[in-house]
């Protein structure tokens, strides 16, 4: 996982490199839907290749952390909504040979349930992509306090 918010799209190669470097290794990729639009092609090399990451992919249908480290004005609220994709089904459009696992989690059951149909894949060398539905613009709380916009009229109905 990366460290901090200014390398977006930087977990999906990462972990294409991580399971090049030790393919019995169970390495599992968080990343934002926005972050996963930037580099999601290199899946196809993860798929064709046999590797068996998991990935986590929060989906919040916003480049949030984009959001709030330009502080764009509400009059720009729209330029970071991203394009809605069917994330879940993506393994088998990038890689149907490889018979990959492609699963949307919209509660925390399905979280679980999903979680262990992942760890089941990774036992079989197939690689996983979880989506997890998030609130739209949900965001973890470090950034939201470390990027916090200014408190003016302006900006009040772009804090959530």
């Amino acid at each position: 996982m990366q460290t901090n918010w200014e390398a977006i799209g930087y977990t999906t190669p990462a972990v294409l490199g991580a399971q090049m470097a030790d393919p019995s290794g169970r390495d599992i990729q968080l990343i934002g839907d926005g972050a996963f639009q930037e580099t999601a092609q290199e899946i196809t090399t993860v798929i064709h290749l046999g590797l068996a990451p998991i990935t986590l992919l929060l989906n919040n249908s916003t480049y949030e952390i984009e959001t709030l480290t330009h502080k764009c004005p509400p009059a720009h609220k729209n330029y970071n909504r991203l394009q809605s994709w069917d994330y879940s089904k993506l393994p088998s459009v990038l890689g149907p040979k490889g018979r990959p696992l492609g699963v949307r989690a919209e509660s925390e059951d399905e979280l679980c349930s999903a979680l262990g149909a992942a760890a089941a894949a990774h036992r079989d060398g197939r690689y996983s992509l979880i989506e997890v539905i998030l609130a739209p613009g949900d965001v973890a709380s470090v950034p939201r306090q470390v990027y916090r916009p200014p408190e003016t009229a302006e900006w009040r109905g772009l804090s959530r």
